[in-house]
């Protein structure tokens, strides 16, 4: 697994899709979503388990009580196994190749760079 992209979900059911379809549909494939859910009270909870459902291998859910974004963080990254992680909030998207792009170059800079 080269990428871990932990999203923080919090009231987001107007947008979350458009969010994980972008990371869904990248041109690199070896990744994992871990959605947090940070005790939505909208539906937000359902279709992240339907995400959970339908892509069993990439995609991970996880519920905690309403703690903020960046206890979210942190319990995502407690379940990571990524050589990279990153942060996408459930209100953002990714272009179709990011992840391929950033493969290659954390991957040809990877003695130069401290990430």
């Amino acid at each position: 697994m080269k990428f871990s992209v932990i999203i923080p979900v919090y009231n987001a059911e107007k947008y979350i899709e458009e969010c994980v379809d972008s990371v869904l549909n990248q041109t690199y494939k070896d990744f994992e979503i871990i959605l947090v859910d940070d005790g939505s009270t909208d539906g937000s909870k359902e279709i992240c388990l339907d995400y959970k459902k339908r892509f069993p291998q990439n995609v991970n859910y996880i519920y905690q009580e309403n703690q903020g974004q960046a206890t979210a963080r942190n319990n995502g990254m407690k379940v990571a196994r990524g050589k990279y992680i990153n942060f996408l909030d459930s209100d953002d998207k990714l272009e179709s190749n990011a992840l391929e792009l950033v493969y290659k170059f954390f991957e040809r800079h990877y003695n130069d760079v401290d990430v």
